[in-house]
């Protein structure tokens, strides 16, 4: 019978794999951004898979226009494994999935960041333990946080001036009490 010889290895020669998550988020609920989403999840479960040095540790989704991260449940679920030692990385497509509010972004990334958990923002190329990532990912969020202020203004405006005109949103399936014909609510 053979021997068995134990090695020791030092500890700086073991090579750790990264537990590696990804995080993506659609603006509404609607049925064409399901496809969307799908894609998304599809990519990068088998984009963590493929990398040698990665485990896969998940991929959470969130529906909805919430700009609010309390708000999102599957993104407070990553960032509690995250938090809690179960994920290293997170890669979500842009910054602008991740947060539209700069002061909560800012404050998950330094939580995330003590923690020793990188965030990488696929669109701009940024890893939140990049030097000077603390800046740009700043500028990007409030850019992103104008771009939002901005659509909302112009949805609004265009309402008014319709409504001004006497035309009715109809883009509604029931008011109460109503119904619409012809673009008119009666």
């Amino acid at each position: 019978m053979k021997k068995i010889r134990k090695i020791d290895v030092p500890q700086k020669d073991i090579i750790k794999k990264l537990r590696v998550a990804a995080y993506c988020r659609v603006s509404t609920k609607y049925e064409s951004q399901k496809g969307s989403i799908e894609l998304q999840k599809q990519y990068y479960e088998s984009y963590i898979k493929e990398q040698p040095n990665w485990l896969f540790a998940g991929v959470y989704v969130d529906y909805g226009s919430r700009s609010r991260i309390a708000d999102r449940k599957q993104f407070q679920k990553m960032i509690q494994k995250a938090v809690n030692g179960g994920i290293d990385c997170i890669i979500t497509k842009s910054i602008s999935r991740f947060s539209g509010n700069t002061v909560d972004m800012l404050q998950t990334i330094h939580l995330l960041k003590e923690k020793g958990v990188t965030v990488w923002f696929e669109k701009e190329n940024i890893r939140s333990t990049d030097k000077n990532a603390e800046r740009a990912i700043t500028i990007f969020t409030m850019l992103a946080q104008e771009e939002i202020r901005n659509m909302s203004e112009n949805i609004q405006w265009g309402f008014k001036r319709r409504f001004e005109q006497g035309v009715t949103l109809n883009n509604y399936k029931y008011f109460f009490g109503y119904v619409v014909i012809d673009g008119k609510l009666i």
